[in-house]
């Protein structure tokens, strides 16, 4: 079976992440890279999932929460009222469990990324989940309103 993701993109960003000597778990038939990563915040780390394809790569993080059914509403406002001012990637939750992520995906249609290209995707994940980690906590378990949570990081 020929893979659906380019090699060559593949290869590089595992040669990337080892060089960082990242821990991560390889998905090779599939194109995919699972890291854990700790962060200063109430959730203390995250989980993300690097997808290589073709001409690019798309990741997602996600936080080891899942809303309340009864919060689902509200962290779902959250959401919205964060992605409209996000420039690079955005927040989505799956409202049969409530699980809340990040996503963001980067073009590299003909060269490879560069060191700097693939720290940043790595790190806009980083300091998303730094920085909104405790909006979504305070909203799916304190009921705090969407935009007062959000205010309240934002002063």
């Amino acid at each position: 079976m020929e893979n659906s993701y380019s090699v060559e993109l593949f290869n590089r960003v595992k040669d990337w992440l080892e060089k960082r000597e990242y821990d991560f778990t390889i998905y090779e038939d599939k194109g995919i890279f699972k890291l854990e990563y700790s962060i200063d915040s109430s959730i203390r780390k995250f989980t993300l999932i690097l997808i290589i394809r073709e001409k690019g790569i798309s990741s997602r993080s996600i936080i080891p929460i899942g809303a309340l059914e009864t919060r689902r509403p509200a962290i779902a406002e959250c959401i919205t009222r964060l992605n409209y001012s996000l420039i690079d990637g955005s927040f989505e939750m799956d409202f049969s469990d409530g699980e809340v992520a990040f996503k963001m995906h980067i073009q590299v249609p003909n060269e490879l990324p560069t060191d700097d290209d693939l720290y940043r995707m790595v790190a806009i994940h980083s300091l998303m989940w730094s920085k909104y980690s405790d909006v979504f906590l305070k909203v799916a378990f304190a009921d705090v309103e969407p935009q007062d949570a959000i205010a309240q990081i934002e002063k």
